[in-house]
């Protein structure tokens, strides 16, 4: 059941919302920031690097999350209550599993405030 609920949510996860402070001018654009931001944060899935996964969240309570959970709540506010959700998170050894982003896309709504979306596919190897 474990192994199913770990694949289920890693296969149907298709939309998380991550609002990010974007870091002082540099070369890249936001949209590429932001994008990148997300690229670590799969990698970091991908080796199961829950602290570096976490602190690419935005500390704030107005941080959101959208994804399936065990609660069923589609819509996680909150920095304390995404990372509440990571205690759910299974211990696995690494390799068993996998995860690939694709159509990542960065939509800036202000100067400081990003909403990336991009599709997960999961796989898990018993």
């Amino acid at each position: 059941m474990k192994t199913r609920t770990m694949v289920g949510l890693l296969s149907c996860l298709t939309l998380v919302i991550f609002i990010y402070i974007t870091p002082p001018a540099s070369a890249a654009s936001a949209e590429e920031e932001a994008l990148q931001v997300m690229s670590n944060w799969v990698k970091a899935l991908n080796t199961l690097d829950y602290e570096v996964m976490k602190s690419l969240y935005w500390k704030s309570p107005k941080a959101s999350g959208f994804g399936p959970s065990k609660g069923d709540a589609f819509l996680t506010q909150g920095w304390e209550a995404i990372m509440k959700g990571f205690d759910s998170f299974p211990s696995l050894p690494a390799g068993t599993y996998s995860v690939a982003s694709h159509h990542a896309q960065a939509t800036m709504l202000g100067d400081n405030v990003a909403v990336l979306t991009q599709y997960f596919i999961g796989v898990y190897t018993c």
